[in-house]
């Protein structure tokens, strides 16, 4: 995208760090939860359930303004909006 159309490259170190950053913790989350229990399903079923969080609580779907307030935590906890 910085190549292609020109994108500003002044966050261009910021972005991948970020976006590394990202995937670092759906990777420990899944390590995480696939030694957690016996049945790897559950766990592959739980890691959905983060994955589905992260994307439904990353602003994509549902702007955090018309979250409330419990569920509104996620928005900064979860590592998508970031």
């Amino acid at each position: 995208m910085y190549g292609i159309i020109d994108f500003n490259g002044d966050n261009y170190v910021y972005a991948v760090v970020v976006y590394a950053l990202c995937l670092w913790v759906y990777e420990r989350i899944a390590q995480l939860l696939s030694i957690s229990f016996d049945n790897p399903l559950i766990g592959m079923l739980l890691f959905l359930n983060f994955w589905f969080s992260s994307f439904l609580f990353g602003g994509f779907v549902v702007a955090e303004q018309y979250v409330i307030w419990p569920f509104r935590a996620f928005f900064t906890l979860l590592p998508v909006p970031w």
